[in-house]
Order: C-alpha cells, then structure tokens, then sequence
C-alpha cells in the first residue's frame, strides 16, 4: 500500500506511515478523512483552509487486485495511526465514496478501542451496518450512487 502513497505530498509520522497530514499547524481540530487520490485531499484541504489540519487516508478503490479481505486490515492500520497522530481526545472523520467504507472500518476499529468518533461524515457512501454514534451522510444530487435514487424520502430508512 505505501507504494501507492509515495507521492503524496504532506507531513507523515515516519517514512513508512500511510496517512499523510496537511496544514498539520492549524489550530482546528484535525479531520481524518479517506479518498481515492490525492487530488482530493488536496481540494478539500484548500476548501476547508489552512487552519484546517487534515489527514488523508488513501482507499482501496481503482486499485487492481483488491478484494473485500483487505479492507479490515487496513482500516486497522490506519486505525493504529490515527491513534499515534491522537492518542488522546476525540476524532472526526470522513469518507468520499469507498474512503466512506474504510472510515466507518476506521472508525468501528476506534471504538473498539475506547475511543470516541465525535462525528462521521460519509459522501457518496450509505453504510448499513450498525453504528452508535453521529453519522452525517452526504449525497450529490446527480450521483449514481445516491439513495435518493432508489429511494425517495431516504430519512424514512433511518426511523
């Protein structure tokens, strides 16, 4: 997996780490949030300005020879990460598409660990497992994997 995050740029906790951060001096709470590419961490980043620290996770999606086995491993990977970059406090995370996959991973592996999530945001991604804490979903409006494509007052899945 490191092969494919060696170009990223951004501040890591050592050489071999896969979770890169960027405006790390910001004096926001950090956000922890899954992509695909670096690209979009980039324009998040910018987005969301330079006291804004993030750190950026790189999913499994276009990557040849993934399989649903390999997602837990690396969730708890970036799960024991996320824990030397924050080993006290509570954590925000988010995915975009399958990145919302691993960081609910992620973030079931953190809880499973003592820790609190103060909030998951999920883009592009509807998780049907069980989760205890606060869940923002967001959905494009033309995307093809939003629900409300298929269904149509979607808050109605949630009561």
């Amino acid at each position: 997996m490191i092969t494919f995050l060696t170009g990223w740029r951004g501040k890591r906790l050592h050489s071999n780490s896969l979770v890169v951060g960027i405006n790390t001096l910001g004096e926001l709470p950090p956000l922890f949030w899954c992509v695909q590419g670096q690209e979009e961490l980039v324009i998040l980043s910018e987005a969301l300005g330079e006291n804004q620290p993030i750190y950026g996770m790189r999913s499994l999606s276009n990557i040849s020879g993934k399989n649903q086995s390999h997602t837990k491993p690396l969730a708890k990977q970036y799960a024991r990460e996320l824990l030397e970059l924050k080993p006290e406090g509570d954590f925000n995370l988010g995915g975009f598409c399958e990145g919302g996959s691993f960081i609910f991973e992620v973030a079931m592996e953190l809880q499973n660990k003592g820790r609190h999530i103060s909030l998951l945001c999920l883009h592009d991604r509807f998780v049907e497992n069980k989760y205890s804490g606060r869940v923002v979903f967001f959905f494009c409006q033309d995307s093809m994997s939003s629900l409300y494509l298929f269904i149509f007052v979607l808050e109605l899945v949630w009561y």
